[in-house]
């Protein structure tokens, strides 16, 4: 393979062009987009990665359109959010994990149609497993739901609503890490 052109060859190893960058002894770790600095490491190079992706358009980062988090739709999201999954298993060692923070998305009337919650957990298993990761562990990390509330403003969540009609209140909703593993 060749050397991509944000990198230049020190010796016999490779180094990473990106905004910041720290090495240890047996440890590296870089500060860039993630999609400019995964696409120039090397295969099976990398031992655990765990990160937070952006919440399909729940969180918008830059006004750049190579941010994830820009995606006109949930769909092209998913489409961007795959090319990552996949160079996220070329660099992964045979037998090593991946583990992504998330949380599942409320749904709202205005973008939506509906009030509701996306099973956006469930999606990032199905992306993952259809690049080849198999499912390892999910944790969950209770939230606090009057944080939430406050953050939110989700209507859900509020006293009144449940004195007002119970049927549209709901819990607070929780995060997610979740753990992957390379076959072999």
């Amino acid at each position: 393979r060749a050397v991509q052109p944000n990198t230049r060859r020190k010796g016999a190893a490779m180094v990473i062009r990106c905004l910041n960058e720290q090495h240890g002894d047996d440890w590296a770790a870089y500060n860039g987009d993630c999609v400019d600095v995964v696409r120039q490491l090397p295969d099976a190079s990398i031992d655990f990665s765990v990160y937070s992706p952006p919440f399909a358009s729940l969180f918008v980062y830059s006004d750049s359109e190579c941010d994830m988090g820009n995606s006109a739709s949930d769909e092209e999201f998913y489409d961007h959010y795959a090319y990552l999954i996949a160079e996220k298993f070329r660099v992964t060692k045979p037998g090593r994990l991946t583990a992504v923070h998330c949380s599942d998305l409320p749904m709202t009337k205005w973008r939506d149609g509906h009030v509701g919650i996306k099973d956006f957990s469930g999606q990032i298993i199905r992306l993952h497993q259809e690049a080849g990761w198999v499912l390892h562990s999910r944790r969950t990390i209770w939230r606090c739901p009057v944080v939430e509330m406050t953050r939110t403003k989700h209507v859900g969540l509020l006293n009144k609503q449940l004195q007002s009609d119970s049927a549209k209140s709901r819990r607070g909703m929780p995060d997610y890490l979740i753990t992957f593993v390379k076959p072999g």
